[in-house]
């Protein structure tokens, strides 16, 4: 894995296209257990400090979770203030 970060609209603009987005980071730890840690999004809050929420809307049955999620997103990081943001994602 590499770190970076990217995020690019589909080729059309139309006001109901999808966005696409991808995010990378390095992660000294067997990939196995990276893979079961991210695959568990109900886990989530527990594993990362800032969401707040994931809510499983749909089990498909390819083995994909579709979920909302809440989680805060800092503004100001050296004065703890955050917004409280929400999606949904299938993964």
């Amino acid at each position: 894995m590499h770190a970076g970060s990217t995020t690019s609209p589909r080729s059309s603009h139309h006001e109901n296209d999808l966005m696409d987005s991808t995010l990378s980071v390095e992660i000294n730890a067997p990939a196995a257990l990276v893979f079961e840690l991210a695959r568990d999004l109900e886990r989530w809050p527990a594993l990362l400090p800032h969401y707040l929420d994931v809510h499983v809307l749909e089990r498909h049955g390819d083995g994909a979770i579709t979920a909302r999620m809440i989680a805060i997103r800092q503004v100001v990081p050296m004065l703890g203030y955050g917004l409280p943001v929400a999606w949904r994602a299938r993964a």
